[in-house]
């Protein structure tokens, strides 16, 4: 199985004598920043018996990291003084899995769905899984999983065995609030969904489209309609009515109509 190099941590990510295979951490004006991450979410998980219990199960078939959203929406209000509640978690595992939990479904990039007893909504899938891994895009390892994110604000990995964060631009976008490609090599797979994702992160977040996205999100909607980005908004957020896809199908109109200043 493909491991993090670098320095393990203790409880609530002090550095720890233990030697152990771990997320490279990087010195400088983000450490703190990590740590405090790390320990939130430590935290959120430690408390969720049900999650733990998930994690624990799926440990057994390799290493599992929290990859994505959930750390962001932790990240975003760290560093923005915000109260935003995470949707979901997303979690990766460096095996392979061989059965599927009840009661869950598979996804639209072939990993897994379900909802906790709890209410909690978590997704997992096996590393290789990975759609940019899939695409041959990058090489399918731990290392590369931060780079495999749609956007950078998406950009961030939790190793769960050492509680070290690895983020590829994720703080730094967060803190400008923009929304900017991470790896836009897949993004012709569905256009109409990316421009989806866009607008929902920057709506949702209060962010700003980057110049590359912003074009790339009046480009596809000119020719997609709103019809592709109903259908498509609706797949990945159910709850999500018409009326709020057209709210966000007009501000992304709107939004991708301002250019940097």
């Amino acid at each position: 199985m493909t491991e993090f190099t670098g320095r393990a941590t203790g409880p609530h990510g002090m550095p720890s004598d233990e030697k152990s295979p771990a997320l490279k951490l990087r010195t400088g004006p983000w450490e703190r920043v990590r740590h405090q991450v790390s320990n939130r979410a430590r935290d959120q998980i430690e408390q969720n018996s049900p999650l733990r219990n998930l994690i624990s199960g799926l440990q057994n078939s390799g290493k599992v990291v929290v990859f994505g959203g959930f750390l962001r929406d932790i990240a975003h209000n760290l560093l923005n003084k915000d109260s935003i509640r995470s949707r979901d978690i997303d979690l990766v595992v460096d095996g392979t899995l061989d059965v599927a939990l009840p009661h869950t479904r598979r996804t639209r990039f072939g990993g897994t769905k379900g909802v906790l007893p709890n209410g909690t909504i978590f997704s997992y899938w096996e590393l290789e899984n990975t759609y940019a891994f899939r695409r041959r895009l990058l090489t399918a390892n731990l290392s590369n999983l931060a780079a495999s994110a749609d956007f950078t604000i998406n950009a961030i990995v939790l190793d769960l065995d050492t509680w070290l964060i690895h983020d590829d631009g994720a703080l730094s976008d967060i803190v400008r609030r923009t929304i900017r490609f991470q790896c836009p090599g897949y993004f012709d797979f569905s256009p109409e969904f990316y421009c989806f994702r866009a607008i929902d992160f920057a709506i949702r977040l209060g962010y700003r489209l980057d110049d590359r996205a912003r074009k790339y999100v009046r480009s596809n909607l000119q020719s997609c309609g709103f019809e592709a980005f109903h259908i498509a908004g609706a797949s990945h957020n159910p709850e999500y009515d018409k009326e709020r896809l057209k709210f966000l199908y007009q501000a992304a109109l709107r939004l991708s109509s301002v250019s940097e200043e």
